[in-house]
């Protein structure tokens, strides 16, 4: 790449999975048979080309490239600037979207205290709007239970979510995880989880949890102004047919159009989200050129 400090950057933050599939031909990490170090480039050939394949999942692998410029792709689509804090894999409690007798019709019956998770969720800084983000790759992957899901989260509002974080932090195991979440929530510009000057959650959670974190927490309160507007935005490849009215669309289109500015890794991307428009699987294999 024309700058090699973002592609190692970049090549750094990437999965695990990622890294040890483009040294495959090398070993301990060293440098490739053909002399060369690996690059962006290379990364997103793989997942052009491999995206084809019968049980292979572009969403997950791509997510990082998407994740980047996600921020400036929410604030140029709604117009309004967006926190510099973006949180993956939020949990939705089921139980916060669902009361006893509509969780007993879903099958199979989850307990109150499971999740769904959203892909991400971004907060603008004026604090009114909060964007439930879902990333679709393939869009055989759209799905009508989580359309009813998020449409339910969104109903309940980002405080009553967050209310629901606190009440599975209390069941799991991965209390430290979830103190990092809260942590993030309560972040200055997003404030959703204002802290105690004397809590004891952070004395009480590290290096271990130990007696008396439940009373930490709930020590913590939730702002029930800040961000009184939901939003579920969809970025997928193409438009649904018929167009479902009942969320926002980014289309990779548009997607590609505003990364394309963005230096080298935003033209690179951009090339290949053009590509990701076309249903995978569809073309001739013998017209695909395999990954360097």
């Amino acid at each position: 790449m024309a700058n090699p400090k973002m592609a190692e950057k970049f090549f750094a933050e990437l999965p695990r999975w990622v890294t040890d599939s483009i040294r495959q031909s090398s070993k301990e990490g060293q440098e490739m048979t053909d002399g060369t170090n690996p690059t962006i480039s290379q990364i997103l050939n793989l997942l052009n080309d491999w995206r084809h394949l019968p049980f292979y999942s572009l969403e997950t692998r791509a997510a990082p490239f998407f994740a980047v410029f996600m921020r400036e792709l929410l604030s140029t689509h709604f117009d309004c600037e967006i926190h510099e804090i973006l949180i993956p894999e939020f949990p939705l409690r089921i139980g916060t979207l669902y009361n006893e007798d509509e969780r007993k019709q879903l099958q199979p019956e989850p307990s109150a205290d499971q999740s769904y998770n959203v892909d991400y969720v971004a907060f603008a800084k004026d604090k009114r709007t909060a964007y439930l983000v879902e990333l679709k790759t393939d869009m055989d992957s759209l799905r009508s239970q989580q359309d009813k899901y998020l449409i339910e989260a969104r109903n309940k509002g980002l405080p009553a979510l967050v209310e629901g974080v606190k009440k599975m932090s209390k069941k799991s195991k991965k209390k430290q995880k979830y103190v990092h979440l809260l942590h993030r929530l309560s972040a200055s510009g997003i404030e959703l989880v204002s802290m105690p000057d004397d809590t004891q959650l952070y004395k009480k959670t590290f290096r271990r949890v130990v007696a008396g974190w439940t009373v930490a927490l709930d020590q913590l309160e939730t702002d029930k102004q800040h961000f009184p507007n939901t939003k579920v935005v969809f970025v997928q490849p193409v438009e649904r047919n018929p167009v479902d009215r009942s969320f926002e669309h980014i289309y990779f289109e548009e997607v590609a159009n505003i990364v394309e500015r963005r230096g080298d890794l935003g033209a690179l991307f951009a090339n290949h989200l053009r590509q990701w428009t076309k249903i995978a699987g569809t073309r001739d294999p013998r017209d695909i050129c395999p990954p360097p």
